[in-house]
């Protein structure tokens, strides 16, 4: 992937995190592919959780680590197809399950847990997400993609980071 952008954003609790995948959510268009990276508690369920409220799943709806199902799929104004891949042993499996026909769905965004599983076959292009923990509530989140991840969330970039390339 050209990674040409790397945006970061830093969360001090789980009601930032959440926010900042609320905003994520808001500006995908569709056709996005998150690929996150980080330690189990890092936050990547509760970014996603965000994320699909941004995507307008309705506030009825419970959006939970899809760990032993693999796949959560979510009607909002886009399709939310959340995937865990940390059970998978490895990108055949993915492969196998039929994963890999929703990256290119423009209708959708795919957002994948545990995606460094499924590196071998993670599309191009995607978005990839790596959070560091800081201390007990506060995370690095480091964004990078394209150069035109910069538009794509311009409003997310102004309310919560910085960026360089």
């Amino acid at each position: 992937m050209n990674k040409n952008l790397e945006i970061e954003f830093i969360t001090k609790s789980p009601d930032e995190t959440f926010s900042l995948g609320l905003a994520l959510g808001q500006d995908c268009k569709g056709g996005e592919c998150f690929m996150l990276h980080g330690t189990l508690g890092a936050g990547k369920t509760c970014l996603l959780q965000g994320m699909a409220r941004g995507l307008e799943v309705p506030q009825g709806i419970e959006v939970v680590s899809p760990t032993f199902v693999i796949h959560c799929q979510y009607e909002g104004r886009l399709i939310f197809n959340h995937i865990d891949a940390y059970r998978l042993d490895g990108a055949m499996d993915f492969d196998a399950l039929g994963f890999d026909e929703m990256f290119d769905d423009k209708d959708s965004v795919t957002a994948v847990e545990w995606a460094e599983i499924i590196d071998s076959i993670i599309p191009e292009p995607h978005i990839e997400i790596k959070i560091e923990l800081l201390s007990a509530t506060e995370r690095l989140f480091k964004l990078s993609g394209e150069k035109n991840i910069a538009t794509t969330f311009q409003d997310t970039i102004t309310a919560f980071g910085k960026f360089s390339t």
